[in-house]
């Protein structure tokens, strides 16, 4: 799974905001435009290139401190908001 190629990010505050590089996205029209917290930059980064969920699962939990559970059970919810958004490529929930 990877990041849809077709969104920049661009931080305004404490926020990081997805911009569509091109328009009629489902994530903007349905959503508005998505908001990420540092976590959610975090992990947006990570899925530039393609990567397993467990790869990423490895890395969270290292980053962040946490068990590999939690990180999981994070991972999870917050990938399949991504690609309920058409915001991820490859996400097999």
């Amino acid at each position: 799974m990877k990041r849809n190629a077709t969104y920049s990010i661009c931080q305004m505050g404490a926020n990081y905001y997805l911009l569509p590089l091109q328009s009629n996205s489902k994530a903007e029209h349905e959503l508005g435009l998505p908001v990420l917290n540092e976590t959610g930059k975090w992990i947006w980064d990570s899925l530039a290139e393609e990567t397993t969920l467990d790869g990423l699962c490895l890395q969270y939990s290292k980053h962040f401190g946490i068990n590999r559970q939690e990180a999981e059970a994070d991972l999870r919810e917050f990938l399949s908001n991504l690609a309920e958004a058409d915001l991820l490529e490859g996400w097999i929930s």
